[in-house]
Order: C-alpha cells, then sequence, then structure tokens
C-alpha cells in the first residue's frame, strides 16, 4: 500500500500534524488546507524559489519542522516546513518532489538537479491572462489538468546566465521538450 497521497491534498483537505510541536515529546495539531500553490515564504535573505508549498491553518511552532502532515485518511501529504509565528498560517513541503528522489535512490539512481538560474512564481489563471495567455492555451491545459489552479511564469532571468535570451520575466511556462506542464 502506498503511503504517500500527493494528489489527496486539494484546498478544504482536513489534515493532521504528528510532531514535537514546542518542545512537547508528542503533539497532534490539525488543520486544514487553504492553498496549494503558495510560493515560498521569505523568512530571510535566502529564499527557496522554484517551490510551491501547502498553505493551512495547523498553528505549529517551533519543534515541528520536518513533522510529517498527514490527511484524514492517514496518507502523507506533505511535510511541515515552517509558519507564521503571530498567526496560525503554516506551511508544507508537498510530497511529489521528494517522492521522485526518493524513488531515484531506491532505484540506485542519481538524484539529478538542474539550475537554469531563472526564478518561477506559481500565478493564478487570472494572473496570466494579464500576461497574455490566450484562451486556446488556458481551454487546453484546464481541459487536461482539471484540478490545475495556475500555472508557472518567470519572474527573474540571470543576466548572462542559461535562460538570457531564452526566457524574459512574464513568460509562462506551458511546455517542456514538447510535455504540457502541470
Amino acid at each position: 500500500m502506498d503511503l504517500i497521497a500527493v494528489e489527496l491534498a486539494p484546498v478544504g483537505t482536513e489534515i493532521k500534524l504528528i510532531g514535537n510541536d514546542s518542545g512537547e515529546s508528542e503533539s497532534i495539531l490539525s488543520g486544514y488546507i487553504s492553498r496549494v500553490d503558495r510560493n515560498a515564504p521569505i523568512y530571510s535573505q535566502y529564499t527557496d524559489f522554484n517551490t510551491c508549498y501547502y498553505q493551512a491553518n495547523a498553528s505549529a511552532s517551533s519543534g515541528s519542522s520536518g513533522s510529517p502532515v498527514f490527511n484524514v485518511d492517514g496518507l502523507a501529504i506533505g511535510l511541515q516546513a515552517g509558519g507564521i509565528s503571530n498567526a496560525s498560517t503554516d506551511y508544507f513541503l508537498p510530497l511529489d518532489a521528494l517522492q521522485r528522489v526518493l524513488k531515484q535512490i531506491q532505484n540506485g539512481g542519481e538524484v539529478k538537479r538542474g539550475d537554469i538560474q531563472t526564478v518561477f512564481k506559481h500565478k493564478p489563471f487570472l494572473g496570466c491572462q494579464h500576461l497574455r495567455l490566450s484562451d486556446k492555451w488556458e481551454s487546453l491545459l484546464r481541459k487536461t489538468f482539471p484540478n490545475l489552479k495556475g500555472l508557472i511564469v518567470a519572474e527573474k532571468v540571470l543576466p548572462e546566465g542559461p535562460s538570457d535570451g531564452k526566457l524574459e520575466a512574464g513568460d509562462i511556462l506551458i511546455k517542456i521538450n514538447g510535455k504540457l506542464v502541470d
């Protein structure tokens, strides 16, 4: 039985975070997923860009980082990655990227990494329409991926980097190597 269920975390999903909140040896916190497309939170000069997070209201505090997040059926959907200390807002790293890396390691493969030195941000479809996303592309993407809430947009391109002259800020990522991006 697969214990990881990334696709089972839509907005409104009831979640349980099991960890060591505030130094307690065991704690179980509850909440609901309020966003599945949250750009990385900015805590300091370092920003974990090009990663979308789940946002929920679990009220976790220090000691819970890295704790598993489960849906009410007991399937893991994320890892607690941070939150806002003066609010009940928490951020969870979805397990899809971790699951891909874990499978590569289990199969004796090398974990492939790459960087085209471009910062991407998730934008809802309305924001992409303002960037001239055509009705044709939006219709095709919504039909192909019914749960898709928006698209990835280039925000910054490093001058003289590998993407310079190929991507510009505001470009919408629709396909990679001829395959639609979800």
